[in-house]
């Protein structure tokens, strides 16, 4: 399995599966979820607010580099539609198995705050597996630490889980 930063295959389909609306077999999961607010589909100004930071040069490279995959794509795309398709996979596909696969069941869960994870997701096979971690109750929210870096929050999902701290209060 070869890791990149390029969700140009996955989305490609995406926008293809899209085209074809309510035909499409992934329609149902496509109405499902949103695109995240990575940082290359952040307005001009906002993100200006990286200059200084580990993630200016590295969202400067990936913008350039989305800017030419659009270009060449086969289909006759936006810049800004291209852009955002790949924030949905960025945010969506499953990178630590392989970085194409979409997976339902792991859009259920949200970020784990402070790491404290309920569910853990592998690999079997072709297979994502979801196992608890700890006892779920009934309706209790499914959770898991998507990243391990702030920048890399920032950069996939455009957010940061908040510090268990800060869940505080006064």
């Amino acid at each position: 399995v070869q890791f990149t930063d390029s969700q140009q295959k996955l989305a490609t389909k995406i926008l293809d599966e899209k085209a074809l609306g309510q035909n499409s077999a992934w329609s149902p999961m496509l109405d499902m979820i949103s695109t995240a607010p990575c940082p290359w589909v952040w307005p001009q100004p906002v993100q200006e607010f990286l200059d200084g930071t580990e993630l200016a040069a590295v969202l400067q490279l990936k913008m350039q580099r989305l800017l030419v995959e659009a270009a060449v794509s086969a289909e006759s795309v936006a810049s800004a539609e291209y852009r955002e398709a790949c924030a949905l996979v960025a945010s969506h596909a499953n990178p630590w198995f392989g970085g194409q696969t979409l997976v339902p069941f792991n859009f259920m869960m949200n970020c784990a705050i402070g790491g404290a994870n309920n569910v853990e997701t592998d690999a079997e096979g072709e297979f994502v597996v979801g196992r608890a971690v700890v006892s779920i109750h009934a309706g209790e929210e499914l959770v898991h630490a998507y990243t391990e870096s702030t920048a890399e929050m920032i950069y996939r999902y455009g957010m940061v889980c908040p510090h268990p701290t800060s869940m505080l209060g006064d």
